[in-house]
């Protein structure tokens, strides 16, 4: 049979199959998964649908191949690959304990840059970012580290946030440009109630926890 009509098929029947048949489930992603490591040349033009549908997958094919390769154990790795933006730091927290050191840094920087508009306590934020665990600097890349070295000794940081921070308390994402806050007001007042504004602070620069630039937001994490 061609393997663009299978892949199709399969993808039918994965989006028809019940939540709770597992085994069924994980048999099929397994499947689809052979296929999309099918040369490309196996699909052309007319293909795009069938190839953004396989895209669409592809979490759940990676978690189904370490459910297999780990006999049916979840792990860290499967459950980060298919979690949600809301869940990723919540994956963290849950194995934090079997990382080590450098495994602890790097991944948190990961699921923190993962997570879009999801704000969990202060306090709990505040106790990662601030864990005694040693190789610290991995928590930012190289060129991270030297651009916050080369800022001046007090800097101006930025916020999108509801205008009641100001009384109630701040998160611990700012960003060192005024038009980026801008533009977490701009999306944040069509999903919230609450008057957006943006919120302006001058810190020590030894006050910052760490510098984030790889969705080129040039962000701040500050408690």
């Amino acid at each position: 049979m061609d393997q663009r009509i299978l892949a199709k098929e399969l993808l039918e029947k994965l989006k028809n199959l019940k939540e709770g048949d597992i085994k069924e489930n994980l048999k099929l992603q397994k499947k689809l998964e052979k296929i999309s490591k099918l040369k490309d040349d196996v699909f052309n033009s007319n293909d795009v649908e069938n190839i953004f549908k396989m895209n669409q997958n592809s979490d759940l094919l990676v978690k189904a191949s370490y459910f297999i390769d780990d006999n049916g154990s979840l792990t860290y790795d499967s459950e980060i690959i298919s979690s949600s933006k809301e869940n990723v730091m919540k994956v963290f927290m849950k194995y934090q304990d079997a990382f080590t050191d450098e495994e602890y840094w790097s991944e948190l920087r990961y699921v923190h840059i993962r997570q879009d508009f999801i704000e969990l306590p202060y306090e709990i934020y505040k106790a990662l970012f601030n864990s005694k665990r040693s190789n610290r600097e991995l928590l930012m890349e190289e060129e991270e580290r030297a651009f916050l070295e080369q800022l001046p000794d007090i800097i101006t940081i930025y916020r999108g946030g509801a205008l009641k921070e100001s009384e109630t308390g701040y998160g611990v994402s700012w960003t060192l440009n005024k038009s980026i806050a801008q533009q977490f007001v701009d999306r944040k007042k069509y999903l919230v109630e609450d008057e957006m504004v943006v919120h302006q602070l001058e810190i020590p620069k030894s006050k910052v926890v760490a510098y984030f630039n790889s969705r080129q937001e040039q962000e701040i994490i500050y408690f």
